[in-house]
């Protein structure tokens, strides 16, 4: 599923506003979690779509090299999804 995310120049954070598909059913932020559990300075979505399938997509504004957590997604990116092609 292409992806398009957008932000001001110099901005530290972004924030999911919105999701635009015609095959979307249903859009939900969901907390991240670090390694060990603890909150993490992430924004999460799941994404559900008409179809049945599910898929997640984060960022993460954690140190570089901070493992995050969201679902079965676990990773040290700043974008992240597991969302797999048919």
């Amino acid at each position: 599923m292409p992806v398009l995310m957008v932000r001001r120049s110099g901005s530290p954070r972004a924030d999911f506003v919105a999701c635009f598909s015609a095959g979307l059913g249903a859009f939900e932020s969901v907390p991240v979690t670090k390694a060990d559990g603890s909150p993490a300075n992430a924004l999460g979505v799941k994404v559900a779509l008409k179809d049945g399938k599910t898929f997640h997509a984060l960022v993460n504004y954690e140190a570089e090299g901070t493992e995050v957590v969201l679902g079965e997604l676990k990773t040290t990116a700043r974008f992240a999804t597991d969302y797999e092609k048919p």
